[in-house]
């Protein structure tokens, strides 16, 4: 949902609200019960459209930023895979450059 239509139906329940609080307020003055008014706003079926387009919206963020986050964690691995080697690399030169009886494996 964007700003608007949360801003829109934000407005349509305050006016709702609004309305029957009156509507109350009238009936309780005059000592009557207020005739039920017809239904008007959203739809049980457009509720559940909106809630299932947010839904997949939120779901498909939510992959995307799983996808970044599995594609960060392997590239640092892979980073630290490589810093790993060669720093494996140096100490086997360091180790046979400080003693020379020993043989590289």
């Amino acid at each position: 949902m964007t700003v608007t239509d949360t801003a829109a139906i934000d407005a349509r329940v305050q006016q709702e609200v609004e309305r029957r609080f009156a509507a109350l307020e009238a009936g309780m003055k005059r000592g009557v019960t207020p005739a039920p008014t017809p239904v008007s706003g959203v739809t049980p079926d457009e509720l559940d459209a909106r809630f299932a387009k947010f839904e997949r919206r939120m779901d498909n963020k939510n992959a995307e930023a799983l996808d970044f986050l599995a594609s960060q964690i392997e590239a640092s691995e892979v980073r630290t895979g490589a810093k790993i080697g060669q720093t494996n690399q140096a100490l086997r030169y360091v180790a046979l450059a400080s003693n020379p009886n020993v043989t590289e494996r």
